[in-house]
């Protein structure tokens, strides 16, 4: 499986990101998956998710194939709701990706 993983940039705590980054890698390691690209999501306003840059290229990505698992380093940071993320993931969906959220740093 090749995986692309998506991080949220928070300027406020930049460790955040590298547990994100951690979690992300770990994760692909334990199931063996190849990280293709990693993407940061740099927006901390409240832009929705599907016109993010970095999202619109997951999106590109897995409209063309190029990938077949999105990590999602920490869902609860990428500063959207649930209608929002449900968008999101439904589009994803529509392309035959997965996507797994909610991952531990601390997991080995």
């Amino acid at each position: 499986m090749i995986a692309q993983c998506l991080y949220q940039s928070d300027p406020k705590n930049l460790a955040s990101m590298g547990r994100q980054r951690l979690a992300c890698q770990r994760a692909a390691r334990k199931l063996q998956w190849g990280v293709q690209k990693e993407r940061i999501s740099e927006t901390n306003e409240p832009v929705p998710l599907l016109m993010r840059p970095a999202v619109k290229e997951i999106l590109q990505d897995a409209e063309q194939h190029r990938f077949d698992v999105l990590l999602i380093g920490n869902r609860d940071s990428l500063c959207c709701d649930a209608a929002d993320m449900e968008s999101f993931l439904t589009v994803l969906n529509s392309f035959n990706t997965v996507s797994y959220t909610h991952l531990r740093a601390h997991e080995t």
